[in-house]
């Protein structure tokens, strides 16, 4: 936004001028943007399953069942193992879930078409429907590791104070490693000081 200039009643507008700066180690810092950073650590897409997942609120109904059957503090190095993971499956199952893919869609969009055109499937709309159902099924496996670090995630929320949480899952979030290895390869001494987590993204305050 450009500034305004009155004069006789009528506004002029003159350009901004930014001026750049640079710090001690010659890092270049813009007059009202800052510095620009280095590289960027995209986060991870969330899949269809885990979104429906969360819509749903199953991490959450589920870190509450676990928190309130725990005898003692959940431990730093909490990990979600296959009988957890096993036990997440069947509460998934046991609930009112639905999961819908776009193939789900898209196949039922298919069906309406070919009914509406007068087209006979001859049966194979029915086989197509439980092959994909079938597939669907196994999407727990295939998207394994993204929806244990949600568990995860959502039983440190229900058992943690935050300052812990952020702690034990900066050494498995998949955007903090790729930090870490770029920050390995830096000649100067960096230090990480402390980090805060919102919105997927991950916030860190580091002292060269």
């Amino acid at each position: 936004m450009q500034p305004l200039l009155f004069r006789g009643g009528q506004a002029h507008c003159f350009p901004l001028v930014f001026q750049e700066f640079r710090t001690l180690h010659g890092r270049s810092v813009k007059d009202g943007g800052g510095i620009d950073v280095d590289f960027v650590a995209p986060a991870s897409q969330l899949g269809e399953l885990e979104a429906s997942l969360m819509e749903k609120g199953l991490f959450f109904y589920f870190a509450n069942d676990y928190a309130a059957k725990l005898h003692s503090p959940l431990p730093n190095n909490f990990e979600v193992t296959n009988t957890i993971y096993k036990d997440f499956v069947k509460f998934v199952d046991e609930s009112d879930f639905e999961y819908r893919s776009r193939v789900d869609l898209g196949l039922e969009s298919l069906e309406k078409y070919l009914k509406e055109e007068g087209y006979s499937d001859g049966g194979h709309m029915d086989q197509l429907r439980d092959t994909i159902s079938a597939e669907m099924k196994l999407d727990f496996v295939r998207h394994g590791t993204e929806i244990r670090r949600r568990l995860e995630h959502a039983i440190r929320s229900r058992t943690q104070a935050e300052s812990v949480r952020l702690v034990a899952e900066a050494k498995t979030d998949a955007q903090v490693l790729k930090v870490r290895h770029r920050l390995s390869k830096k000649k100067n001494c960096l230090h990480l000081r402390n980090a805060s987590h919102e919105n997927d993204r991950i916030s860190f305050t580091i002292f060269v």
